[in-house]
């Protein structure tokens, strides 16, 4: 009995050992409240609202500060709880809940991530994110080329940032040592979808690059709080709307403005002429705004470095303050509906690499008067359009003093008398037009190493312009038969 007795002890003990490893086996559960939520998802969701996040929508659809409670749509995988779900729940860097600026950090970026498409599959490259590395982490280096042209990269970088170094990284970015977050470059990744209020959270962003995606909507009013906001590239998101944020012409950091191929519609917000530190406005082609061009340079402290509204809707004169401006490298303003005068200070801008105040294509300015003999002082100059405006008087003699213009287009105006002779000696030119100018006399391109291009008045039994060695000749007759945009076709031998 006795051993049987110590044999049936033992067994008990086995047994007991083998339960107590299962259950310890067995992970403790979250504790969870009457919601159905894990205390730490309660605690974050909670202090994130005390630190002034937008407000969470309820699984019913309706906003916690929303007062009706009979909303049946669903919005229990909407991208703030499905961030605030992953943050809380999956995470596995699990940022401690009273670390309040990383939880928002981390929050606002994984709201970005899931309402842009990002978790569905959109995003072309995920670049970590939602990874457990800090969010100084969430980017991947490439090749500036695998997007763009290297030569097209380097032009970027010498109008756009030249003090930056070439970007080959893209993602979110700390170029700090406080782990803020201060570069955001998600360009080219298919983003969809509209852009969360949350965004507004991230006020340490100097850098935002989201141009050529799919984004739709508005601009979100958050990213007014953004006051640290240097670079906004949105450039090629043709599915957004609304109108110019009032915000951009308050943020006094901000140096570079990229809207280019956006649809915005309304005025132009006068604000950002006043801006201290801009120096890149770019709304167009594909723009459209209308009203008047505000006066940029009025208040003499413009760093203005490149100006482009053209091909929007634009309407009264182009302020010659504008011409005031002493950085001013590179003007396009054609394609409006721009009238009064020629501003007869062009020649002021000293700086100025390319002028565009015509278009060969609708819509187009109705601008007059004459060309200043001023121009001449624009030496580096290289591109000029003045093309299909009203402009009268003749062609200055000091045109020929524009020793680095590649770039003429005089035609479809109202010009009168002969075509300076001064004109042979741009020997840097490439492309010369005065087709449909009224323009008379010699044109004598011969001796012009560079030129490819080169359109004169000089078809039919009696033309206007007599040009040995122009490879397009033009006429009304040719115009009114539909002969190319101006009435020009190539000349025969």
């Amino acid at each position: 009995w006795g051993r049987r007795l110590l044999a049936g002890a033992l067994c008990l003990l086995a047994i007991a050992a083998a339960v107590g490893g299962t259950l310890a086996a067995v992970p403790r559960r979250e504790e969870t409240n009457s919601g159905g939520e894990s205390e730490r998802y309660a605690a974050i969701k909670s202090r994130l609202e005390a630190a002034g996040c937008p407000p969470f929508p309820n699984k019913n659809g309706s906003s916690d500060s929303d007062s009706d409670s009979d909303s049946d749509s669903d919005s229990s995988s909407s991208p703030q709880l499905q961030a605030l779900s992953w943050l809380a729940d999956e995470d596995e860097r699990s940022v401690p809940t009273h670390d309040i600026p990383a939880l928002k950090q981390r929050y606002a970026l994984a709201v970005l991530y899931f309402a842009t498409g990002g978790a569905d599959g959109h995003w072309t490259e995920s670049f970590s994110f939602l990874s457990p590395q800090h969010e100084c982490e969430w980017n991947e280096e490439v090749e500036a080329y695998r997007y763009w042209p290297m030569w097209w990269w380097e032009a970027v970088k010498q109008m756009l940032l030249p003090d930056a170094p070439l970007f080959n990284k893209k993602g979110a970015m700390c170029r700090n040592d406080e782990g803020i977050v201060d570069h955001i470059w998600l360009a080219e990744n298919n983003l969809t979808g509209t852009l969360p209020q949350e965004m507004g959270l991230l006020n340490g962003v100097r850098h935002l690059f989201l141009s050529s995606n799919k984004l739709e909507g508005q601009f979100p009013p958050s990213l007014g709080n953004l006051s640290q906001l240097e670079y906004l590239f949105f450039s090629f998101n043709d599915r957004m709307t609304g109108t110019v944020p009032s915000w951009i012409g308050t943020t006094e950091s901000m140096k570079e403005v990229m809207l280019d191929g956006t649809p915005l519609e309304g005025t132009l917000p006068s604000s950002l002429a006043s801006l201290p530190n801009l120096e890149v406005l770019d709304f167009g082609p594909g723009c459209h705004l209308n009203g008047t061009i505000p006066p940029f340079g009025a208040k003499g402290n413009s760093k203005l470095r490149l100006l482009s509204l053209d091909f929007c809707s634009f309407t009264g004169t182009a302020p010659s303050s504008i011409f005031t401006m002493a950085d001013l490298e590179h003007l396009h303003l054609g394609g409006n509906h721009l009238t009064g005068t020629l501003p007869t200070n062009m020649g002021n801008a000293t700086k100025l690499q390319t002028l565009t105040l015509g278009s060969a294509r609708t819509p187009t300015n109705n601008l007059s008067g004459t060309i200043p003999p001023g121009i001449s002082s624009l030496s580096e100059l290289f591109f000029l359009d003045l093309t299909s405006n009203q402009i009268s008087g003749t062609l200055p003699d000091s045109i020929g003093q524009l020793g680095n213009l590649q770039y003429l287009f005089l035609g479809d105006n109202k010009l009168e008398g002969s075509i300076p002779g001064t004109i042979s000696e741009l020997e840097s030119l490439v492309f010369f037009s005065t087709a449909q100018s009224n323009l008379t006399g010699d044109l004598d391109v011969c001796g012009m190493p560079l030129l490819r291009h080169s359109e004169a008045d000089c078809a039919g039994d009696d033309p206007q312009v007599t040009c040995e060695c122009c490879n397009f000749c033009c006429s009304r007759e040719l115009f009114d038969r539909g002969e190319g945009i101006f009435g020009c076709a190539p000349k025969l031998p």
